[in-house]
Order: C-alpha cells, then sequence, then structure tokens
C-alpha cells in the first residue's frame, strides 16, 4: 500500500486490493491526475481524489495520516484522567470510556420519547 500512496502511477494494479483495482486503472490513465501529483504534495493529492474515489483514497491517506493510533489512545488516556478520580478510584470505567470515545451522537429526544416516565399501578 506504501507504494501506491507514495507514486500511484508505478505500481502494479495487482499488487491492490480488488475492489480498487479498477478506479485504480482509471486514475492511473487521466493525464490530469498525472499533473496533480507532480503540483501538489501527497496530502493534497489524495484529499483532492478523496469526493472521486473514495475508497483508493482513503486507504492512501490511512497510510499517510502516521500516529492516528497514538492520538486515539492519547485521547482515551485523557478521558480516563477526568474520569476516574481520586473520589471514584473504585469506579470501573469502561462503559464511561467508550462513551466518551465514541463519535456517535446520542439521539436524547427519541430516548425520551420511547420511555414512559412512571409507570401506572
Amino acid at each position: 500500500m506504501w507504494h501506491m500512496t507514495r507514486n500511484p502511477f508505478v505500481v502494479d494494479v495487482l499488487q491492490l486490493p480488488k475492489e480498487v483495482q479498477e478506479k485504480f486503472l482509471e486514475m492511473k490513465a487521466d493525464s490530469s491526475m498525472k499533473d496533480d501529483f507532480h503540483l501538489l504534495t501527497l496530502e493534497q493529492f489524495w484529499i483532492k481524489r478523496l469526493p472521486v474515489n473514495s475508497k483508493l483514497a482513503s486507504l492512501a491517506l490511512r497510510v499517510l495520516v502516521r500516529f492516528s493510533s497514538t492520538y486515539l489512545c492519547e485521547t482515551s488516556f485523557s478521558a480516563l484522567v477526568l474520569i476516574k478520580t481520586k473520589q471514584r478510584t473504585r469506579l470501573d470505567v469502561d462503559s464511561d470510556l467508550t462513551i466518551d470515545m465514541t463519535k456517535t451522537e446520542p439521539r436524547i429526544n427519541q430516548l425520551v420519547l420511547n420511555t414512559q416516565s412512571q409507570v401506572s399501578h
């Protein structure tokens, strides 16, 4: 994958995953993409390809985005430090940390509508 990211115009298409080979060949044959490759940085080139060929560009950008796992690790550690204080040392933080690290936004209004606030006796 690194070779394709560094210079997509010299890589053999058979080295790539099957789901991106066709789009890769189209990009390789496009002369305007060759011009862009020589004028832009690697990051700019692949970001420009993202709307047109999202699978191929996202594979390349994953290679280019260094230390992404380190960033996630540091972010989760910071969240853990905020959650677990001296007063809450025995707290099981697994579920709290999972919620803090997720990118999914809760739909509070829908949850409230689906919940009956008080049960009839």
